[in-house]
């Protein structure tokens, strides 16, 4: 494979691959094959090719904001519409109607491919597993890779070309690489390229309203500022003692940080930084950032844990005071008019953010304690941290802030695996410093950090209920771990209801095991030591994400024996899955948008060039006057506010079933879907949290595992093809699978809630299966992709015993 260039952060990166000066221009078809194409594609069964199927009460008529009416169970989404018209063909829904996977692959294997209406399914999408490994070694999904391999003279010319830009890709998707049996079984699905999936959100009206001035707050944070009347902070909420009570940073002699310090053209550093952000938004809007660093001292018992738990008495009032003296303290000099932080909130909430994982502990028990300052009813109970709704997956982004600890093997794209600085594979599961972490994390549980009464297990009716608006509505809620765009409901485009100032912050400083920026402990000539690094100890004192929008576990993949005697079906869909890499193709896949619709159901949906908005300001080109090109040369277009107003409406700002439901585009199909639309489609106040770790992404004062990172800053590969050897011996892990599963009431979940008394595993018993699970499971992991294991527990806390 060529190594070319990789694609920005901010890139559509399925539209810089081939063929752009084309963009307006149709290509002459491959094949003249105009029959049926039988597609399974769902997702999560909720979204599929025929507009409302699945278990979504939709409208039995809807008409789509560019003109069209669909029936319910039996028009096909606008999207698949468009790609059969487009490309001469009959696309037919074919998927089964899921249950407990996206796709229900297992269940339409085992009807041997016959599903939704009975049709026989030519392609599906794919999710790896035993299913996908079987089905592999039957002979019943076709290797792609011989079609990928002729280049710019195949029928995926255009795959190969974006793969040739993303080799680490190409090397994730291969299957028994240098065997007899190398292949590529699917075609790569990303949810996004190389850009943070969820991250931690804040209220930063919130944080304003308890650290900064009266007279310095902006009108949403005086909402939250005196709400009770009484001038003060909380005294009648009492914290009687605090269970976290040994600081994770505890000694710290001016070290040096690194931060992201804005610039601007004509004035010189005063003091740290000169700000030009407006106070009110903190938008950054035509800004740059530079890194910098600052320094940091921590004496040993003076952490701000150490200060808070000695006080006499702890309420809103005391721990508020006591986090104000201390930033003064520590951070002060840096505060300011014309400095690097203008107000103490911006420790917290800025691009240039410093706090750490102790700080952070302390503003959350501000937070708790102070319900009559913020809400202005003592009675009301804070939520510092918060899920989105009670099912598993949610909840589990209340283990997931484990990461403020310095914890890998959080938020893999593959269970918990991921590469050690020293470049082998590691699995959390069976590393000692997570079961450390769930202590921790107890710990907060039983500071009252995290929801007190519910969704910790299964509670009857209430377990899916939406937590998060629930206490949004009441402004009990501070912070959590997603998705930008779902962690407030955000109302902007209808001017109706309350829109929560809940956006993305950079995670906390904290202890990370790597010390060069290529991720590895290691010196080279194209690396550089990481400000905060101890080479010595083999860590950082960083910023670090390792929740990455890779690629998914799935794919499409074309059914064998449908296209074993048909030469012309097969090279349709070989077309089909390449055009999704066209210009025109993963246009139409994103937003929905159709190159070749009439300029009046163009005009319904999508705004022109030149219409205002600044996204079309970059355009360089003449392709199309609705797309737009951004500096790196990838097209997007420009949704109208009737698509904005639309979605809000249907769907309550989840702009993801949005887009799935109605106009069939996101369904995990091989594409790569682009930030463009997610960022026209998410709140300003979320916008601008994503533009903050974008920003200090580039100045090397946070650092995101990527698929072009290496060793701690890689993500995992997330194909596995175990053989029948392999799999037998893997059920020595299943004990160990068992107790990390994610539903509720597991294990591990028990554990954080309760404490290890309230289960059965014991983190002795735990560690006891280690041995086991590293010679099976892990040991098979590393040999399907040709990875040394580590298993010996390096990445450990010297101060944590458990």
């Amino acid at each position: 494979m060529n190594f070319k260039k990789v694609l920005s952060i901010a890139s559509v990166a399925s539209l810089a691959v081939v063929g752009l000066a084309s963009c307006g221009k149709k290509e002459k078809k491959v094949d003249e094959y105009h029959g049926n194409i039988n597609v399974s594609a769902s997702y999560a069964g909720i979204g599929y090719l025929t507009y409302g199927r699945g278990t979504n009460d939709l409208p039995a008529t809807y008409a789509t904001v560019d003109g069209r009416s669909l029936t319910k169970n039996e028009t096909l989404t606008p999207v698949w519409q468009d790609i059969g018209t487009n490309l001469g063909v009959t696309i037919q829904d074919a998927a089964l109607t899921a249950t407990t996977t996206a796709c229900g692959e297992g269940a339409l294997i085992t009807a041997n491919y016959v599903g939704y209406q009975g049709r026989t399914a030519d392609v599906m999408i794919t999710t790896q597993g035993t299913d996908y490994n079987n089905e592999i070694n039957n002979g019943n999904i076709l290797n792609l890779l011989p079609y990928i391999k002729k280049g710019s003279k195949g029928p995926l010319k255009n795959l190969a070309a974006w793969l040739d830009e993303h080799p680490a890709v190409y090397q994730q998707m291969i299957v028994d690489e240098g065997g007899s049996t190398e292949g590529i079984y699917y075609t790569p699905y990303f949810d996004g390229l190389d850009q943070n999936e969820q991250q931690f959100n804040m209220n930063i009206d919130i944080v304003k309203a308890l650290l900064d001035p009266e007279s310095t707050l902006t009108d949403e944070a005086k909402e939250y500022y005196n709400k009770a009347g009484t001038g003060d902070y909380d005294t009648t909420y009492t914290y009687t003692s605090f269970a976290y009570n040994t600081p994770f940073i505890s000694g710290l002699n001016e070290q040096e940080i690194s931060v992201a310090r804005q610039t601007q053209t004509g004035l010189d550093r005063a003091g740290s930084a000169a700000r030009i952000d407006d106070n009110d938004r903190d938008t950054y809007s035509n800004a740059s950032f530079v890194e910098d660093k600052i320094k940091v001292t921590i004496a040993a018992g003076d952490s701000i844990i150490d200060r808070m738990n000695a006080l006499s008495v702890k309420n809103g009032k005391t721990l508020t005071e006591c986090l104000k003296t201390y930033l003064n303290e520590k951070y002060g000099k840096y505060v300011g008019e014309k400095k690097l932080f203008a107000n103490l909130s911006d420790i917290f909430i800025s691009t240039s953010a410093c706090y750490n994982v102790d700080e952070l502990i302390a503003l959350l028990r501000c937070v708790k304690a102070n319900p009559g300052f913020l809400t202005g009813s003592t009675s009301n109970v804070m939520i510092p941290i918060f899920p989105r709704t009670g099912e598993g997956n949610r909840v589990r982004r209340l283990i997931s802030f484990m990461q403020m600890f310095g914890i890998r093997g959080l938020e893999g794209e593959k269970d918990r695996y991921w590469i050690t600085a020293d470049g082998k594979l590691t699995d959390g599961r069976s590393q000692e410093f997570l079961l450390q972490g769930l202590n921790l994390m107890n710990q907060l549980q039983q500071d009252k950090l995290f929801p007190e009464t519910t969704h910790w297990t299964a509670d009857g009716s209430t377990q899916k209920a939406d937590f998060r608006s629930t206490h949004l509505a009441s402004g009990t809620a501070f912070m959590c771990n997603d998705m930008a765009n779902v962690a407030a409901y955000n109302y902007e485009s209808t001017g109706t209801g309350k829109c929560y100032n809940i956006t993305g912050v950079l995670p906390p400083v904290t202890k990370w095991g790597f010390t060069y920026t290529d991720g590895s402990n290691t010196k080279t000539s194209k690396n550089t030591a990481i400000t905060g690094a101890k080479t010595n100890d083999g860590y950082s004192y960083t910023r670090f994400s390792e929740d990455d929008r890779s690629m998914k576990t799935g794919g499409w993949s074309v059914i064998a024996p449908s296209v074993k005697n048909d030469e012309a079906k097969l090279n349709k869909i070989l077309e089909m899955f390449d055009y999704m890499y066209t210009p025109e193709g993963s246009v139409l896949e994103c937003f929905g948008y159709n190159a070749q619709a009439s300029e009046e159901q163009k005009l319904r949906a999508f705004k022109k060039r030149g219409s205002g908005e600044t996204a079309c300001d970059n355009y360089k080109g003449e392709a199309d006057e609705f797309l737009a090109k951004d500096d790196s040369g990838n097209y997007y277009v420009n949704i109208a506010q009737a698509f904005k107003t639309e979605q809000y409406a249907r769907v309550q700002g989840t702009w993801h079933n949005y887009m799935t439901q109605y106009w069939g585009s996101c369904l995990g199909i091989g594409n790569i879907r682009t930030n463009y639309l997610e960022g026209q489609l998410t709140g300003n106040m979320q916008k601008v949290g994503i533009n903050k770790l974008t920003n200090a992404r580039g100045t090397n004062s946070y650092f995101l595992a990527t698929t072009t990172g290496s060793n701690f800053l890689s993500v995992v590969k997330t194909n596995l093809k175990f053989d029948a050897t392999q799999t037998a011996a893997n059920a020595a892990g299943t004990p160990l699978v068992d107790f990390w599963n994610q539903a509720i009431g597991s294990p591990y979940y028990t554990v954080v809630e309760s404490g290890w008394g309230a289960t059965s595993y014991t983190a002795a018993s735990v560690k006891a299966l280690y041995a086991d699970y590293n010679n099976s499971v892990l040991k098979n992991t590393g040999l399907v992709w040709g990875l040394t294991i580590d298993t010996t527990n390096q990445y450990t806390f010297n101060q944590y015993t458990l």
